[in-house]
């Protein structure tokens, strides 16, 4: 995972930029033909103390263009809308590989990076 380069418009939404690699699956992630597979790609957006201001996530299904080949980067573009006033601190993102009804979650990255002012 690229550390995301993060936008803030002054009265629209804060936009977050990053990229993903497949760098240990000699597939394309997520993949398969049987059952329901769904990669779960999230920001958040964190004040000082840790509260979530905004979060956006997108859905990846097998197939689709941002689907992670192997040893490519692909890039993502989250925008968010912030809650309140409160200026934010850091940004996280997430990345989980979810079978159908989120019975079953597993988290491939996670990261937490400041916001320069």
């Amino acid at each position: 995972m690229g550390k995301p380069s993060v936008t803030r418009a002054k009265n629209g939404p804060t936009e977050v930029t990053f990229t993903l690699a497949n760098r240990g699956a000699g597939h394309r992630i997520p993949s398969g033909e049987f059952g329901y597979r769904k990669l779960r790609v999230a920001v958040e957006l964190l004040d000082r103390g840790g509260r979530t201001l905004g979060q956006a996530e997108q859905a990846v299904f097998p197939g689709q263009d941002l689907s992670l080949a192997p040893w490519v980067p692909t890039p993502f573009r989250l925008r968010v809308a912030a809650t309140g006033n409160e200026a934010t601190e850091r940004v996280r993102v997430v990345v989980q590989r979810v079978h159908r009804g989120r019975s079953f979650q597993y988290t491939l990255a996670e990261g937490e990076w400041p916001v320069s002012p």
